[in-house]
Formats: C-alpha cells, sequence, structure tokens
C-alpha cells in the first residue's frame, strides 16, 4: 500500500510541475496585458464574474478592469511581479506576490507599491483567473506637470 501511494505521487508531480509553470506564466502575463491594455487577454483568462478588490476598497468586474485600462490618457510603464508565491490546491491556486506600477493619469504621475492575491479555477483543463485583491504598501502620486 505504502509503494502504491509513492507511485501515484511520483506520478502526480509531472502534472504538478506543469501546472505551477502554467501559473507562473499566467501571472507574468497578467501583469503585461495590465501595462500594454490588452482587452483579449482579459476577455480569455479571466472568468466572466471576475471581480476585483482594489487597494481602495473598490468591487470592479472584468469588464470595468478592461474599460478602465482603456482610458485615454493612462500611460503604464512596464513592471516586472516580485515575490510571487504559487500555491495549489487541487484545481484552484492562490497567487501572491507584489508589483509596482508607474503610470501617469490626467494630471497625475503615480507610483502604487502593492501586494496582490490572485485565485485561479482550472476549469475544462485551462486555468482561468476569478478573484483579485491588491493591498497599498506605499502609493505616491504628483502632479505630473
Amino acid at each position: 500500500m505504502k509503494k502504491l501511494a509513492i507511485v501515484l505521487i511520483l506520478l502526480a508531480l509531472p502534472a504538478l510541475a506543469d501546472d505551477l509553470a502554467d501559473l507562473r506564466r499566467l501571472d507574468h502575463e497578467l501583469v503585461v496585458a495590465t501595462y500594454t491594455k490588452d482587452a483579449a487577454w482579459f476577455t480569455k483568462n479571466m472568468s466572466d464574474d471576475y471581480v476585483l478588490i482594489t487597494s481602495t476598497g473598490k468591487a470592479k468586474t472584468r469588464s470595468a478592469l478592461i474599460s478602465e485600462l482603456a482610458t485615454p490618457g493612462l500611460e503604464m510603464q512596464p513592471y516586472e511581479p516580485t515575490e510571487v508565491n504559487v500555491r495549489l490546491f487541487g484545481d484552484t491556486a492562490v497567487i501572491t506576490g507584489r508589483i509596482v506600477q508607474k503610470y501617469v493619469y490626467k494630471d497625475d504621475r503615480v507610483e502604487a507599491d502593492l501586494r496582490y492575491t490572485d485565485v485561479w479555477v482550472k476549469t475544462a483543463g485551462a486555468w482561468k483567473n476569478v478573484a483579485g485583491h491588491a493591498s497599498a504598501v506605499t502609493i505616491k502620486k504628483e502632479s505630473a506637470k
């Protein structure tokens, strides 16, 4: 019985490694899709009922997030996620990390240091982001003029 359990664990390791790699890739793609304003990526990889709780406590749907990123005058600089941790719980994953977003919007230059949590669920063989949360470490705002 013990040998069977070990064999089953060893057989599951490649699938686990694939899921972890897929989730790390998706986490990075989410960052890139944000600063490149890639609405198609959000539509493909987020559930229809996705909700983001922002650092100010507002709830935003997927469509509201896509609309906000398309706002004229919003210019984001590229950034990379850090301190990324992926935890798997069967077909559910929780990703935590940190980002520093720098952007100009209207007359403001903003630097937002944020910790984030994203919840992903695997359905029909594909991972979908179902919920996100961002907490501000610091947010600096100054006039862009």
